[in-house]
């Protein structure tokens, strides 16, 4: 074989090498390129779970601000309740006092 041969077959065998190498990375670069199509998937489906708990926080928040309010709310019956007892039973005096 003549040195020119030979030169030639070292570069066709260095070539199929780097042509082996440079098809690992492709497909090591192909696997990444997947994990993160999935992890992109997760983010999408994250968002919506993350909004929709948010929209029970703030329903249950609202619930919790209606079961709060009404103690209160029956507080402030019983008190107008008794001032309107109080006034009654004022006038009632003042025009049982005006008759006699």
């Amino acid at each position: 074989m003549s040195a020119k041969i030979l030169e030639q077959t070292k570069e066709i065998a260095a070539l199929r090498e780097s042509l082996r190498s440079a098809h690992r990375r492709i497909d090591d670069l192909v696997k990444v390129a997947d994990s993160m199509h999935e992890l992109s998937k997760a983010s999408a489906a994250m968002a919506i779970e993350v909004r929709l708990l948010a929209q029970n926080v703030t329903g249950i928040a609202e619930k919790l601000d209606t079961v709060r309010q009404e103690p209160a709310n029956s507080w402030r019956a019983l008190v107008t309740s008794l001032l309107g007892a109080a006034a009654a039973l004022a006038a009632g005096v003042m025009l049982g006092i005006s008759i006699y």
